[in-house]
């Protein structure tokens, strides 16, 4: 949520002001909400909160500056950072300069002085007034590193989002090497073009690192390009992995893997107070991602610390000398940001707590991507708890606690399963007699396969009556080859000729029939034809 929050200095009415971008209606919505149900949730029960809220346009530091400036002057006691990692980083060093602590809840990647150094040696500086929300680069490169070792991964791939990555590619690379050979990937604007290389070196084991605004897109491109078979399998970096929409892998057979950092009950039932406020009459639910989450915890971050640092006695005022362009600190920023660190509660992202600004009690939720078949034969998404990795809470607690192993495998036998097998009609492939009555030598293949393996199908005919070629522009395909990779049908039995491009994005079985062309034309003098031939 780029933008800037700040507390007046009176226990007794304290006013902030917020600056979020515009297009983050839900991070806007959390924050509102979060504060107005305080006392609900019997926090600062004996003060008044004030707030208004103003917008800032992304990538434009001088704008969040001035926004930032102008707040300063109506008694800031703390800054809320922003989810964007760039202003994060711009806002922190207003902080740094005031002497206001900022409340972070963006990703922090290391800086270059830091990537000098082990990943380990993530640490913020005393100096730094920030308090980060976010787990820290070695938290998530830990245990990143940790279920690959699991999983048994050598030979990895690392597909970086360089607009919403969550870690910093280079330093996972690093980690992973003791696993294997790592290769690092950029996910540009042509990242089909990216897999069909991995595809073609052979690439099986595929860290996505992206956020959950673009995992649509990411899952599309897979599908796209045939690489959610059962040869696959992925982890996505993401931490609120339930947020997503999964439906277009129902038919995948590939592994999917991702993380969940939200504590599903508290969400709920500040989901509950949301939906029966007025509020909901614009946003029914608040969407449940990890962002949404860290909102709602920095509010409670605000309140316990507040709560604290009244039992300290300190006059909690800002001078009025303290402004961007006087550029002097206020004396008791430093002093609250202690306080703010020395909070411990569980909040919607789980256990809580810091050492030197960085969030040091952390518990993530390893996941399995699943889905289920109802009672009226819909496919649902679900998902399948792994195990669990945890920093700062116990030692037999901490590091990566797994439960059944036998999740981690790709066993998803073809037994009692419906298959939908697309084909096309005519010829000696298919050929319908009666109303629902199909024969050929495709229909006595798929009868002999479903017999043979053991599977129940569904003969569908393509829906755009095409064999399947890609488009010059989009590169998407149409066609029986665009079906299977869509996941629109499980395989594709008909006359369908093998080529380079088709093998590119998908697999075909032996060939069941091979035909030769030849071409016929009339020989005026055979024996001149001969002869130069023989010459």
């Amino acid at each position: 949520m780029p933008g800037t929050s700040g507390t007046h200095a009176c226990f007794q009415n304290i006013a902030t002001r917020s600056v979020f971008l515009e297009k983050e209606q839900d991070v806007h919505a959390a924050f509102r909400f979060g504060v107005e149900t305080l006392k609900a949730r019997h926090l600062l029960n004996e003060t008044e909160i004030e707030f208004d809220i103003q917008y800032a346009s992304p990538h434009d530091f001088f704008h969040l500056y001035t926004r930032a400036c102008v707040e300063v002057q109506y008694g800031i006691v703390t800054l809320f950072g922003p989810t964007d990692p760039g202003l994060d980083r711009q806002l922190g060093s207003i902080s740094k300069a005031l002497g206001i602590p900022l409340i972070s809840t963006a990703p922090r990647t290391l800086s270059e002085k830091k990537r000098r150094f082990s990943f380990s040696e993530e640490v913020m500086t005393t100096s730094d007034l920030t308090l980060a929300l976010y787990p820290t680069q070695s938290q998530l490169i830990s245990l990143m590193k940790e279920f690959a070792a699991e999983l048994k991964w050598k030979d990895i791939s690392i597909i970086h989002d360089p607009m919403h990555g969550l870690i910093d590619p280079s330093i996972l690379a690093e980690a992973l090497q003791i696993l294997g050979s790592v290769s690092v990937h950029r996910a540009t604007t042509d990242l089909r073009a990216t897999l069909v290389q991995l595809r073609l070196k052979g690439a099986r084991n595929i860290i996505i690192d992206t956020g959950f605004a673009n995992v649509e897109s990411v899952i599309q491109a897979t599908l796209d390009t045939g690489m959610m078979t059962k040869s696959y399998s992925y982890i996505f970096s993401m931490l609120d992995m339930k947020a997503a929409n999964w439906s277009r892998l129902r038919y995948s057979e590939a592994l999917v893997f991702g993380f969940n950092i939200i504590d599903e009950r508290k969400l709920q039932e500040f989901q509950d107070l949301f939906t029966a406020s007025a509020q909901s009459q614009n946003m029914k639910t608040l969407p449940e991602t990890a962002r949404v989450a860290m909102t709602l915890d920095s509010v409670e971050l605000l309140a316990r610390g507040l709560e604290a640092f009244d039992n300290v006695g300190t006059d909690l005022s800002t001078p009025s000398s303290t402004s961007c362009t006087a550029e002097r600190k206020w004396d008791v920023g430093e002093e609250l940001k202690d306080v703010y660190g020395s909070v411990y509660f569980d909040g919607m992202t789980g256990p809580i707590g810091f050492t030197n600004g960085a969030r040091s009690r952390v518990k993530v939720d390893i996941l399995k991507l699943a889905f289920e078949i109802t009672e009226g034969e819909q496919i649902d998404t679900s998902f399948i708890l792994v195990g669990n990795w945890s920093e700062g809470l116990s030692y037999e607690r901490d590091g990566l606690q797994m439960g059944d192993r036998n999740v981690l495998r790709n066993e998803k036998p073809a037994i009692n399963k419906t298959l939908v097998i697309t084909t096309t009609e005519g010829s000696a492939c298919m050929t319908k007699t009666d109303p629902g009555q199909e024969e050929g030598y495709c229909v006595e293949l798929a009868q002999h396969l479903s017999k043979l393996v053991g599977f129940h199908y569904k003969l569908k005919l393509v829906s755009d009556g095409r064999y399947g070629k890609p488009d010059a522009l989009t590169g998407q395909w149409d066609g029986m080859i665009g079906e299977v990779i869509r996941g629109e049908a499980d395989m594709a039995i008909a006359d369908l000729t093998v080529t380079a491009a088709r093998q590119s994005v998908v697999d075909f079985s032996a060939p069941f029939m091979h035909t030769s062309l030849g071409i016929l034309y009339k020989v005026v003098n055979f024996k001149a034809i001969f002869l130069t031939f023989v010459l």
